[in-house]
């Protein structure tokens, strides 16, 4: 009864916060949620799902190909326009397709090992993620698709997993709208297409859940074990991953408590979390024998661990935990790797439903509340308890709480429709059939319109993305007769003239990429590794491939590529032949670079006085 009640205190809380946030509601629909979330709260009154004969007959092939729509739906989100938006690659990307490649041609294999993500000290990647990303690598091509397909990949496995864990719990209609907002959703979306580790922590993250549902249910030791290869696994990957062991032990305890079969309950997490134990332990090994620092490499940027004061901690931490509890409807992400700078995490209809849903798991069965409740409450740590130059909510740090918010969203859609149909039985089926189907192609559009238009619209995605290194090995790619290319590091870090156009400066308008990483960009939108993986090892050949200057070169043979700042070009023919010249654009039409094409200057004829 304890966990019961602490439970729906903790979702009364979300929902309250949720319902007067300009996205929730139009700010009737707020107070609407608000009223009817007390009476709720009060047993007044009861929000109830559809009955057997209101329920839509889904046989199971039907609810296949509604899947496997939904799965097409997903694939358009993530991979139309994948090469171009955004714009260019993200700084972890270029670091981890590196270190993959790296990984690839070197002859230490360890995957309990790990390497630096940056340089040695830093946060490291382990070596069996790596090889992961090698292979997708080495499938897709070493190129834009490759490295965005190891994103990609894992987050399109999310959509059956999240139908898999949600059928666990509700009815298959259910797990089908929970599939279908998570294949939609812009949050989900942009992390899909640029999330890195973080993704695939995710996808572990909801096999290990929908399969320790399965084995409880079924009681079936053999799930139990898949869930803790899961778990396991994902310790492999992100950071946050150890908050989904957490969360896994947290909600154990919940479940062996209200539990009639304790002991066979506690054999299931027990098998879970032993397994994940034995996967993990050759890397924590490694962790602490060879690299002791890197167990609390991100310790710097927890709160009450920079100095400042209790006081001032304390107030991050209360402002972090209200910015995280309304990040869904309110104000979301500020960072634009993450989300449209300022926008909600939800789509307001996603958000309007997702209130719906809070009201119905107020007084859910046990087993719904307690999963739910102890997901969202333990997994928001990573964000609440940080603090970092972008700001919060931070919405990749928490990404794992998209399918999360996703599924209550549709569980209120689903209890609305119960609803609708128990009050004002005249509506009848077909009507609220109807009003279903248009609600869901309108959350798609407007997700659509969130990330594709809007998105396209932010100025702030050219320094965060590398957009000059990859406007300009797509140039070099469309163009092999320019090379050898010099270009001038300047060129590739000019952005001050158009900062005044961001949205949010401060951390939008830094570039993180270090020479070495604007090279092995620009070599793998040149499809430069596709030729030659072995071209991010050796130095450049004299006279081939891309060379990284400080400064003018001087050009050997018959002829050059040069990449300057737009402002140096007009000085160009004071010290080359130009033959050919081209200004890069961004995807807002601004100026990035110059190429150039160009030749020794011939020297000068001197004449002779007879």
């Amino acid at each position: 009864m304890r966990t019961r009640t602490n439970a729906g205190h903790l979702l009364l809380a979300l929902l309250l916060t949720q319902a007067f946030l300009p996205f929730a509601g139009l700010n009737v629909v707020g107070a609407l949620a608000f009223a009817l979330a007390w009476r709720q709260y009060r047993g007044e009154m009861a929000f109830n799902e559809p009955s057997s004969a209101q329920k839509d007959a889904l046989p199971p092939r039907l609810t296949i190909a509604f899947l496997l729509v939904i799965l097409l739906l997903g694939c358009c989100f993530r991979l139309f326009l994948l090469t171009r938006f955004p714009p260019g690659l993200y700084i972890d990307e270029v670091q981890t397709a590196r270190n993959a490649l790296l990984w690839r041609l070197g002859t230490a294999k360890n995957w309990s090992m790990a390497t630096p993500l940056r340089e040695a000290g830093g946060v490291e990647t382990s070596n069996l993620y790596l090889a992961y990303a090698s292979l997708i690598m080495d499938i897709f091509g070493d190129g834009l698709i490759g490295v965005r397909m190891i994103s990609v990949l894992p987050s399109l496995l999310c959509i059956p997993l999240v139908y898999w864990l949600s059928i666990q719990l509700w009815d298959r209609r259910t797990a089908l709208l929970a599939a279908f907002l998570l294949a939609a959703s812009h949050w989900a979306v942009r992390t899909g297409r640029t999330g890195w580790d973080q993704v695939v922590m995710t996808a572990l993250q909801l096999l290990s859940l929908a399969a320790l549902l399965h084995a409880l249910r079924q009681d079936r030791i053999r799930y139990s074990c898949l869930a803790g290869i899961g778990l396991g696994l994902g310790l492999y990957t992100y950071i946050a991953s150890r908050l989904v062991v957490a969360h896994v032990l947290v909600w154990a305890i919940c479940e062996v408590i209200a539990s009639n079969r304790r002991r066979r309950t506690a054999c299931h997490f027990g098998a879970a979390l032993g397994i994940a134990a034995v996967l993990a332990a050759p890397h924590v090994h490694y962790l602490l024998c060879r690299s002791p620092t890197a167990l609390s490499l991100r310790a710097s940027e927890l709160l009450f661990s920079r100095g400042g004061g209790f006081i001032e901690g304390f107030r991050i931490l209360f402002e972090n935990i209200v910015r995280h509890i309304t990040m869904f409807n309110g104000p979301g992400g500020l960072y634009v790797r993450d989300n449209l700078p300022g926008a909600p995490m939800l789509d307001p209809v996603t958000g309007i439903l997702f209130l719906f849903g809070l009201l119905h798991l107020l007084n859910a069965p046990g087993r719904r509340r307690r999963l739910m409740a102890s997901w969202y409450l333990i997994c928001v740590l990573g964000g609440v308890l940080s603090q970092s130059g972008e700001g919060a909510p931070y919405v990749y740090r928490v990404a794992n709480l998209a399918p999360w918010a996703c599924i209550v969203a549709a569980v209120g859609g689903a209890t609305a429709m119960g609803t609708l149909l128990t009050a004002f039985p005249a509506i009848g089926l077909p009507k609220v059939r109807a009003l279903r189907t248009g609600t869901l192609a309108l959350a798609a559009c407007l997700n659509a319109g969130i990330i594709f238009l809007l998105g396209m619209k932010c100025p702030d995605l050219g320094p965060a993305f590398g957009t000059t290194e990859v406007q300009v090995g797509r140039w070099l790619k469309t163009h092999p007769k320019w090379r050898p290319c010099h270009v001038n590091a300047q060129a590739l870090s000019d952005w001050y003239p158009h900062a005044h156009d961001f949205w949010h400066a401060p951390i939008n308008g830094l570039n993180f990429y270090r020479p070495v990483d604007s090279l092995v960009a620009i070599q793998l939108a040149a499809g430069l590794c596709a030729e030659d993986a072995s071209c991010i090892v050796r130095p450049p050949i004299p006279g081939q491939g891309v060379h990284l200057v400080s400064r003018l070169p001087r050009v050997s043979g018959s002829h050059a590529a040069v990449v300057v700042p737009v402002a140096t070009a007009p000085r160009l023919p004071e010290f080359f032949r130009v033959i050919e010249q081209v200004e890069l654009r961004d995807y807002m039409d601004r100026a990035l670079c110059t190429v150039a094409l160009v030749s020794p200057k011939p020297p000068k004829q001197t004449t002779t006085s007879r």
